[in-house]
Order: C-alpha cells, then structure tokens, then sequence
C-alpha cells in the first residue's frame, strides 16, 4: 500500500524500503589530505629535471679544501712538536700552509708524515723557531701547556700558503669527484570496474572519473614518500616478472647532519635549542635555499615559539606550495607541515631540503601517463585503465640537507 504524505512522518518516510527520499548529497565528492605531495610538485612545476637513458643513473659531487680541520689526537703545549688531524687530511697542509689553532697560535708546516699518527692519522710537522716552544710565524707567543687542544675539539683554521722567494712549489693534491647513483622505481595505479559498475549512476558523477581522481592523488602520494624515505635497490622478481628498481631518497642520503635535539620535547627554551643547531645545519647552504618538512609535532613546536615568530603568506608559492615561515636570526625558515611524518618516528622528525638540489629524474617519455583499456580481450565485462611512470631522483650533495629528530 502506499503512503500519503500528509498522513505520515518523516521518521515513518525514512523507514520506507523503496527509500522514495532523494537525499541531498552536495558534489563533488570530497577528498582528504589535499597537500600531499609538496616535494613532487615543486620537481614537477618549480624544480629542476634531468632525462636519463638506463635505470641506474649516477651524478658526481665534489667539494673545495676545507675552511678548518679537527685534530684527531690531544696536543699538548710545549712539549708536541706534531699536530695529528684525521687519515686523508693531512693532504691541506702542504709545507707551506699557515694555520691558525684554536688555542690562538698561528703556525706553518713543514711538511706531513702521513698514516703515521695514532690510528693513522695523519701528523703535521710544525715549524719550530725554538724547540716546541715557539712558532716560527708566531715567536712572541712561549707555547706551554694553557694551549693544550683536545681531540674532537680543537681546529686548525687554514689560512693559506706563506711560501719562501727561493722556496719549491709543493706539488698539492688533485682529488677525483665521488659518484652518486640512483635507480629508477616504474610506480603504478590501477582503476578497474566492471561495464555495468560504470553504467550505474552514483554521486560524486561518473564513477570510473572518480576512481580516476583518487589514482591520480595516490600515485603522486607513491612517488613522494620514495623522494624522502625510499632506499635504492635492485631486486629479480618472480620468474617472467623480470626486475624492479627501487629509487632512494633523501632520508638514506643524508650522511653528515643527521641532528639530535635530546629533551626538546620538554624543553623550556625551545627555539634557543633550534637556533643552537642552525649553523650545523646551514654550514653548506643558506637560509633563502632551504625548507623544514616537519610533522604536526614539530610545526606544533615552532608555533610555541611566541607571536611574532611565524609569518603566513599564502601568496608566496615560490616552491610551488605555501610555507609558513619561522623568523630566526638566521633568516625566515620555510616550515611546511608533512603528513608523511606525522608517525614516523612517532612524530618526532623532520627534514631541511636544500630545495634547489633536488631534481625530477625521468626517462625522456617516462612522465606519469594513463593508459587506458588495458583489460584482456577476454575480460569483456571489465574496463581496466593504468596509470604508470617511471621516476628517479637526485638529491645533489647530501650535506646540503639535514635530518633533525628529538626526544
């Protein structure tokens, strides 16, 4: 039997098995987590490229003589007539250079005994006017044990060659550029629905289109955590599977400035604990060249640094997305929150990307592209579309970005 509206209410009109209600659905359907792949966009629209012809891709980095050098042994004043720096340095110091130490005493070497240290260090021979008492470049000054230097502490700050008239040049030190490879990863998304799935109408529009928007959000998502937390390998699949490649990225790159802030979780100066660590981390780059990617906890931690410290320009898409900005004495910091570390390491982990080293790295037609019915001539029923790429990345040199996780 059926109803008359009037004789019924809205309780019993949605109780009615024919659902005759037609329900107000706003559309497009909605998506979560709109900003997901900031790093892959900026690659993508901003960033630099590079076309490659094989799978495994290499780039070289090279790096000038060092401002200053560790020493690897203590000296001790007035009584050690060698400072030892770590095995390979040694080559800087040629007999020649002037150094200055950071207990104050400027000398010159004359000469290297190299491996010959403890450990093998390397040791440089000094150049004496009296004993081990005295410079020759610094003879004012009487060495005694007040310029002692710790290992690990104590550095030689090279000032340059102070040569003789009738003095033979020294022949230096040549070094080859260190190679850096990466392989290229074939990422893959699938939208696959039969004929008659695709003929019924649904909210949100054609469902093949809507299946198509997710695909497009997720293979982008793939390729961004690959940028930052993939490890380069190479693996043979299951027989008549042939190989697959694994890019790396930035995460396993990052060598030298992997950073710890041990207690910022409960520290009471926070941002005087960053500051601290901002020279480390800018030591091969600069302010206006670099971004934090942090998870909630950490952009949570920068907002507590106070009013005042935090700028928000939406306008500013320099990167291809909008950063908020830290106002350190460094400079404004670009700090954009990234949901992929939200929980890795429990939150508590974020990167500075030295944004102009990164590079999209392709095969010449290797672009995300989709391909559409790629079902087998005997799934008839089924509509198979395929979107693939083949991507790579480069990182440029790694002690350009920095990792910094706390406790």
């Amino acid at each position: 039997m059926g109803y008359a509206l009037g004789q019924v209410g809205v309780d019993e009109f949605l109780s009615d098995p024919l659902n005759l209600r037609v329900l107000d659905v706003e559309e497009p359907i909605l998506m979560n987590y709109p900003d997901i792949a900031p790093l892959m966009r900026f690659t993508q629209s901003v960033g630099q490229s590079r076309d490659v012809t094989d799978v495994k891709y290499w780039w070289l980095t090279d790096e000038q003589a060092p401002r200053e050098v560790v020493i690897a042994t203590n000296f001790v004043g007035g009584t050690d007539t060698m400072i030892e720096v770590p095995a390979g340095k040694g080559r800087f110091f040629d007999k020649h250079m002037v150094f200055l130490a950071s207990n104050g005493v400027q000398f010159r070497a004359n000469g290297v005994n190299y491996g010959a240290g403890t450990g093998g260090a390397d040791q440089i021979v000094i150049d004496w006017k009296t004993s081990a008492t005295k410079s020759r470049v610094d003879q004012a000054t009487t060495i005694t044990t007040s310029h002692n230097m710790t290992a690990g502490t104590g550095r030689l700050f090279l000032m340059g060659q102070s040569m003789g008239e009738k003095s033979d040049v020294d022949l230096g030190y040549t070094e080859d550029p260190v190679p850096i490879f990466n392989l290229i990863q074939n990422f893959y998304a699938a939208v696959s629905l039969s004929t008659t799935a695709n003929r019924v109408k649904t909210y949100g529009g054609n469902r093949r289109a809507q299946d198509h928007r997710k695909r497009q959000m997720e293979i982008a998502q793939q390729i961004e955590m690959a940028y930052f937390l993939g490890k380069p390998a190479w693996d043979s699949l299951a027989t008549g599977e042939g190989s697959v490649g694994m890019l790396g990225g930035l995460r396993q790159s990052v060598a030298t400035n992997g950073l710890a802030l041990s207690g910022w979780s409960a520290s009471a100066t926070p941002e005087q604990d960053l500051i601290a660590l901002m020279p480390q981390i800018l030591e091969y780059t600069t302010p206006e060249n670099v971004a934090f990617f942090g998870s909630a906890k950490f952009v949570a931690k920068i907002a507590s640094f106070g009013l005042g410290k935090l700028l928000v320009r939406p306008e500013d898409k320099t990167w291809g997305f909008a950063p908020t900005k830290w106002v350190s004495p460094f400079g404004e910091i670009p700090i954009h929150r990234h949901r992929f570390f939200d929980n890795y390491n429990g939150g508590l982990f974020s990167m500075v990307v030295t944004m102009g080293e990164c590079k999209k790295v392709n095969f010449p037609d290797g672009a995300i592209k989709m391909m559409p019915n790629r079902q087998n001539n005997s799934q008839y029923q089924l509509l198979l579309d395929i979107y693939t790429g083949q991507y790579g990345f480069e990182w440029g040199r790694e002690k350009r970005h920095s990792i910094v996780s706390w406790t």
